[in-house]
């Protein structure tokens, strides 16, 4: 049943998979909150839906008995009869809802292990525009539906968030693939969407579909040219997953290692749910590159970065990462991540002592899912929705837009991306200690 565990140990985070009648298996991830020596195991799941699953050992004359004890609530259960839908988050004591605001998010699939994490920034942006009176005697609720990381299904999890759900706003957090089936449908709806989730950057009229993301540039055009000045070396391997999104970052990468007197050694894309990285790692191996920037998502960057460690090439090579924060980093650990280069939003400066990563930890505890980048922009996504709309004194998609558009909202970088002007990711590193910025 259980996948990955690289400790076993209170708060160690597992990858696990429920079994299911017809043969299959569907993927879950969670972490340890109980343990008794040669008798129990308790995970805490966190996806695609919150549950607890008890491992209870039996010893008997023959050996030793396993007996799986899993919680399914309804959120679950809807998911198992393939709504794909995690529910909508109540707030207590809430018995009308004014603000309906949709989160599209992947609970499952290769990104699901980010998801949680997602879905509790998103909850506490909630809880706090709710408690600050953002929407004056309105109340906000927030409505959860999973992608599974998967194009098709994107669509129809959109569709239920504004068709059934009557949400007022979308604030998205999927890969690029599932977005580019949601974009064209949203836009022509008119729906309001935020997309707070990495994105290639689009031009032409977006009427109410606003990236809030970085863009491929926004992550590289900093971290190329000071990776290769850390490292003293200039030709690069690139290495993602072979979808858009990867495939636009390799394409922005080789224009600016070509304009800072680098080399392109080599390229490779795997598909989604990758099960070996064998034969790309077999040509870094014997190439001439130096560096690596790598795109991969989700268990696959986990799964890459952990073989590439294994086979003894982190000593050779200096690895910049686009798609890689706390989630990734909660299940490698920092002995085999440590000396990883990242660039995105937020990065290395989302700890434990920051002020939203402290109220984090204080809601939903010590044990759970790692506040990440992405968990950041949901946040930051909800609470420029519910300043917009507080300027505009409408709930009004287009005014909201316009008012968000206009850049007198929001952070710094969300007002630039907003109006589409440039906002640089953070540039960090793996230490010893942590995601730590880099000066």
């Amino acid at each position: 049943m259980l996948r990955e565990c690289g400790r076993v140990e209170r708060g160690a985070p597992v990858m696990f998979d429920i079994p299911q009648p017809d043969g299959s298996a569907v993927r879950c991830a969670g972490r340890i909150v109980g343990l008794e020596e040669n008798r129990s195991l308790t995970i805490a799941q966190e996806t695609p839906w919150v549950g607890r699953v008890k491992l209870v050992l039996h010893p008997e004359e023959s050996g030793t008995r396993l007996s799986v004890l899993v919680t399914v609530e309804q959120a679950g259960v809807e998911w198992l009869a393939d709504r794909g839908s995690s529910g909508a988050l109540r707030s207590s004591g809430i018995a009308h809802i004014d603000v309906r605001i949709g989160l599209l998010v992947s609970l499952s699939g290769a990104a699901g292990l980010m998801g949680r994490s997602i879905v509790n920034g998103a909850a506490l942006a909630i809880e706090d525009v709710n408690a600050d009176g953002a929407f004056g005697r309105r109340t906000a609720r927030l409505f959860v539906e999973d992608d599974r990381t998967s194009p098709e299904r994107a669509l129809s999890a959109y569709r239920r968030l504004v068709e059934e759900h009557a949400c007022d706003v979308v604030i998205a957090s999927i890969s690029s693939a599932a977005m580019q089936t949601v974009r064209p449908y949203a836009v022509a709806t008119g729906r309001l969407v935020l997309n707070t989730a990495m994105a290639e950057r689009r031009t032409g009229p977006r009427r109410n579909f606003i990236d809030l993301g970085e863009s491929p540039l926004e992550q590289l055009r900093r971290a190329i040219p000071e990776t290769m000045t850390a490292a003293g070396a200039s030709n690069w391997y690139l290495v993602g997953n072979d979808y858009v999104w990867p495939r636009t970052v390799s394409a922005v990468a080789r224009r600016l290692i070509t304009q800072h007197g680098g080399r392109i050694s080599g390229t490779a894309f795997a598909p989604i749910g990758s099960s070996g990285f064998d034969r790309i790692l077999d040509d870094i191996g014997a190439g001439d590159g130096d560096l690596i920037l790598s795109s991969f998502i989700g268990e696959d960057a986990i799964r890459f970065e952990r073989t590439f460690h294994a086979q003894g090439l982190r000593s050779s090579f200096r690895t910049l990462a686009t798609n890689f924060d706390q989630a990734q980093l909660d299940h490698l650990g920092t002995g085999v991540a440590a000396g990883i280069l990242v660039s995105n939003d937020h990065a290395g400066v989302i700890g434990l002592g920051s002020d939203l990563g402290i109220r984090y930890r204080r809601r939903f505890g010590l044990t759970s899912a790692p506040l990440t980048s992405l968990a950041v922009n949901a946040y930051n996504g909800i609470r420029l929705y519910a300043q917009a709309a507080a300027a505009a004194r409408t709930l009004d998609p287009s005014m909201i837009g316009r008012r968000i558009r206009a850049g007198g909202v929001g952070t710094e970088t969300a007002r630039r991306r907003a109006t589409g002007r440039f906002a640089a990711a953070s540039l960090a590193e793996v230490t010893s200690h942590g995601i730590r910025p880099v000066a």
